[in-house]
């Protein structure tokens, strides 16, 4: 499009600058501060960046409001060097000011979707539509006549930029914020720029979340000197079929590879795309020289890296995976849409989830304890165990369990099956209820992995191809590493609350029967070592168990006989399952019975 209008210039005026913990000074617009001042974006001050996770670490609070003007700091860093870079490689294209307005506008609003807790709920959980696939929530967001929209529309109509233009801007926005595949969008750069692999979005959380979490480490951003967006022809196969690496057009005619050596039967598209390219080589200044650049690849790599431990130490913590479990089924308990979430925050949320009065009492006991930070405990664990016995065949079987579970209605259903088999009593010996005692953990298998789709071209005569599939082996066998590490970060939970089953006490009776059930429900050996293989007994054989200690306990000069305590297990065996409680006035029965010395019929079997 094109942007020799005047007021575009205007679009990008400077008019505030706000302090940064990260990123020090972020100036913007004034259509930036309009949009940012909106209560649909101020509202993203209640949602913070890593939901439950400052359970762990409790400065983990930063929010997507901070995170969104962060990531249009980031990508300003971008524009900024594809277009210097415009004077030193001269395939490359500068990005124009009516793309310039745009990207930073798409990378501010990239965010102002996010419902509280948003990524434990959608992609861990499996609750909701993710984000921009809520068509519910984009309809209230991006309507003609909603406030983003209008307060967009007005602006620019302000600026006296041509109707025409000004549809344009809104339908593209409407269609980019949406669109996961790059190559889908009329401007593919624009993605790449703001919310791909190595994008704006990433290098701003993973610095953020690094500073607010207190850990070690510092991102690397020299590569981002190597940036241009560059005009690519896709390569097409012998066979006829798209592949995923482009050649570089040439300058003189657009419709030709430029340098690069094409594979026997392999053709170019006619179609001419722009993306975003990172270079691994540089212009030598002196005597226009290509040398190669491998710090760019280096600084790549660290990055993913550093994206990993993240994943490891931060976003799949053990303590906060506990803590998402519950909030998931709090939330699936209770029934509510996300629309209905939508203006609440975080806190708001949690809550509401605890105390309101129309809350299911399975709701209000989870939330309650989360409140308060009464974790539950794991009972149960799995994820695929290199050379474990019989291991293709549980690695099926854990592929079937992960593909069932990720049903929120399949995960409650088995939890309502284990807390049946639980006995919980008051000290009057009544039985209470264990309804939402169990909670389980099954995310998506994809364990929110960033894949090395980043373009890379390696030297002038190369293909610009994703780095995952860079021919030099130790870059392979890196990527290989972080990937398959990342994935073995996958496991399905069960926890319990430990009020009900302590899973340290490996001699209680109910963790050795709670950990059997959940063996034998999913037909799955328990990854939790002192937890695997117990054996399960049988819910009556359970209750007159603790009957009967419980007998033997208060009458220890008048401990019940196993004729006795086999008498009662055959007049129960068919019928309704009576409470401990039941048992015991049973046993008090016969005891009674016997002490005024006379014999019950009953007992006189074998």
């Amino acid at each position: 499009m094109d942007d020799s209008s005047k007021p575009w210039e205007n679009l990008l005026a400077f008019v505030e600058v706000i302090r940064d913990p990260v990123h020090g000074d972020i100036e913007l617009t004034e259509l930036e501060l309009s949009i940012i001042n909106l209560p649909e974006f101020q509202r993203l001050r209640g949602r913070k960046q890593l939901g439950p996770t400052d359970f762990v670490y409790p400065g983990a609070v930063h929010n997507r409001f901070q995170h969104s003007l962060g990531t249009v700091a980031m990508a300003e860093k971008i524009i900024q060097h594809c277009n210097k870079n415009v004077r030193l490689y001269d395939f490359s294209k500068e990005i124009n000011l009516y793309d310039h307005s745009f990207i930073r506008i798409f990378a501010l609003i990239h965010d102002i979707v996010h419902i509280p807790f948003g990524h434990t709920l959608e992609e861990e959980g499996n609750l909701f539509p993710s984000q921009w696939e809520d068509e519910e929530r984009v309809k209230k967001l991006l309507l003609n006549e909603s406030e983003i929209i209008r307060c967009i529309t007005d602006y620019l109509t302000e600026q006296e930029i041509a109707d025409h233009f000004i549809d344009d801007f809104i339908n593209d926005l409407k269609k980019v914020v949406k669109c996961k595949n790059p190559l889908a969008f009329s401007k593919p750069f624009i993605i790449d720029i703001v919310n791909n692999t190595v994008c704006a979005d990433l290098l701003d959380y993973v610095s953020r979340d690094i500073l607010f979490t207190g850990l070690a480490g510092k991102t690397g951003d020299r590569f981002m000197r190597r940036l241009i967006v560059a005009p690519l022809l896709q390569i097409i196969s012998a066979d006829g079929k798209n592949t995923s690496e482009f050649c570089i057009a040439t300058d003189e005619n657009r419709k030709k590879a430029k340098d690069v050596i094409l594979e026997e039967g392999e053709t170019t598209g006619k179609d001419i795309c722009h993306r975003l390219v990172t270079l691994f080589y540089q212009i030598n200044r002196k005597d226009g020289r290509i040398v190669p650049s491998p710090s760019s690849r280096s600084e790549i790599i660290d990055l993913m890296r550093t994206r990993y431990s993240l994943a490891e130490k931060v976003y799949f913590h053990r303590t906060k995976i506990a803590a998402s479990a519950m909030l998931i089924d709090a939330v699936a308990s209770s029934g509510l849409k996300s629309l209905e979430l939508f203006d609440l925050t975080d806190e708001q949320t949690l809550f509401k989830l605890a105390y309101a009065e129309n809350m299911p009492e399975r709701t209000k006991r989870i939330a309650q304890a989360l409140f308060r930070r009464r974790l539950y405990k794991p009972i149960f664990r799995r994820g695929h165990i290199e050379g474990a016995e019989n291991e293709e065949e549980e690695l099926k079987k854990l592929n079937e369990v992960s593909t069932v579970y990720r049903d929120p209605r399949k995960r409650t259903g088995l939890s309502k099956i284990l807390e049946g088999s639980l006995i919980v009593e008051d000290s009057t010996g009544k039985e209470l209820s264990t309804e939402g005692s169990i909670v389980i953990y099954c995310p998506s298998k994809k364990m929110n992995l960033k894949h090395f789709m980043m373009l890379v071209h390696a030297s002038k005569e190369a293909k610009v191809k994703p780095l995952e599939k860079y021919e030099t082996a130790s870059v392979k066998q890196e990527i290989e590493v972080i990937k398959k590490n990342h994935e073995a970060l996958w496991s399905f939970q069960i926890f319990v609350d430990p009020e009900v089953v302590n899973p340290t006490n490996i001699s209680n009776w109910q963790t050795i029967s709670l950990a059997g059930m959940c063996e034998h429900e999913l037909g799955l050996s328990n990854g939790i070592r002192q937890l695997r293989g117990k054996n399960i007994p049988s819910p009556l054989d359970i209750r007159i168990e603790q009957a009967t200690k419980k007998w033997d306990k208060n009458n220890p000069d008048n401990i019940l006989a196993y004729k006795e305590t086999e008498l009662i297990k055959m007049e129960h065996r068919d019928g309704k399952l009576p409470t401990i409680n039941d048992f015991y006035n049973e046993i008090k029965k016969i005891k009674r019975l016997d002490n005024h010395g006379i014999p019950d019929a009953r007992i006189q079997f074998n």
